[in-house]
């Protein structure tokens, strides 16, 4: 039951609605725990981790990702390492750390991209072109999100592409180009 209640959080969780997830993340792990049960807990601790970003709740985002980090690990799973070292890079974006945010989005590249999670990895490569924007790289961020948005685009994942378009329009508004902003922004 367990297993079904955390299948509930996670459909919570992709709607926004974090309150409801985070309450069956917080309720399942332990269960997990208590069975031996290490890698649906540390998937329970990853999401809860998520839920508490959307929440703003970053210290309990923290400790949730760390312990979930530990466990998949343990368990050698580098694919669940590399989707918590993600979730860290969105935290750390929230934080407005975009040094740590550009370390961990590139770290997590590599594992992404060899499970083929197209979203996810698309996701790490946009944080590091938002990265990039806000630390002032302009020609790097311009590099990062154009070839994140024909990736987003040919993977058909409009999430991704509508956040690139909205970064490059951010990076042209910066630059004083307020039609090329405009542009980017309708289309986002």
């Amino acid at each position: 039951s367990a297993v079904a209640e955390m299948e509930i959080a996670d459909a919570y969780l992709e709607l926004n609605l974090a309150t409801e997830a985070a309450r069956i993340y917080e309720r399942v792990a332990p269960t997990f725990a208590s069975l031996g049960m290490r890698a649906e807990q540390a998937r329970a601790l990853a999401q809860g981790g998520r839920a508490a970003l959307l929440l703003g709740e970053m210290d309990d985002a923290h400790h949730r990702l760390s312990q979930a980090r530990t466990l998949y690990a343990a368990e050698g799973n580098a694919v669940g390492e590399a989707y918590v070292t993600l979730a860290e890079a969105q935290l750390h974006h929230a934080e407005g750390d975009h040094a740590a945010t550009a370390v961990l989005a590139a770290q997590a590249e590599a594992p992404l991209s060899d499970a083929g999670a197209w979203r996810r990895l698309l996701l790490a490569r946009w944080l590091r072109g938002e990265a990039a924007r806000a630390q002032g790289q302009e020609r790097l961020a311009q590099i990062l999100l154009e070839s994140t948005l024909r990736d987003a685009e040919a993977q058909a994942l409009p999430q991704v592409a509508e956040r690139c378009l909205t970064s490059l329009g951010l990076l042209a508004a910066a630059r004083g180009d307020r039609e090329r902003a405009e542009d980017f922004f309708k289309r986002a």
